[in-house]
C-alpha cells in the first residue's frame, strides 16, 4: 500500500494514540526530555529524509502543509506529505517504545 493511503490503523496505532503522541511532541507539550526531540528527528528522517525538516516542523510546531509550502519548497503533494507525517508519528511511537524498553 502506498504511504499516502496508509492510516494510523495501518501503522498499528489508534487515532487517540496518534493525538496523544502529537500533543507530547508539540512545543508546549510535555516532552519527555531532550531525547524526545532526538527521537522525533530520527522518526521523521526514517520516514522521509528529503522532507524531514518540514515533517519535524509540522509535528513539533503544528504547522500545516500549506503554511510550510508557502515558506519552503516541498517536493510532494499534500496527500503524500500527510502520509509521511502519519508514518513519522508511528515511527516516533515505535522508537519511543524501543528507547523505554532499553532503558
Amino acid at each position: 500500500m502506498k504511504t499516502r493511503r496508509m492510516t494510523y490503523k495501518d501503522h498499528d496505532i489508534t487515532e487517540e494514540e496518534a493525538a496523544k503522541i502529537i500533543r507530547v511532541c508539540m512545543i508546549d507539550g510535555p516532552f519527555i526530555d531532550g531525547n524526545g526531540r532526538d527521537i522525533l528527528r530520527d522518526a521523521v528522517v526514517e520516514s522521509n529524509a528529503e522532507i524531514a525538516d518540514q515533517l519535524y516542523d509540522s509535528i513539533r510546531y503544528g504547522r500545516s502543509y500549506d503554511k510550510l509550502s508557502a515558506r519552503d519548497y516541498i517536493p510532494l503533494p499534500k496527500c503524500d506529505f500527510y502520509g509521511y507525517r502519519r508514518l513519522s508519528i508511528a515511527n516516533y511511537n515505535d522508537l519511543l517504545r524501543m528507547y523505554r524498553a532499553n532503558g
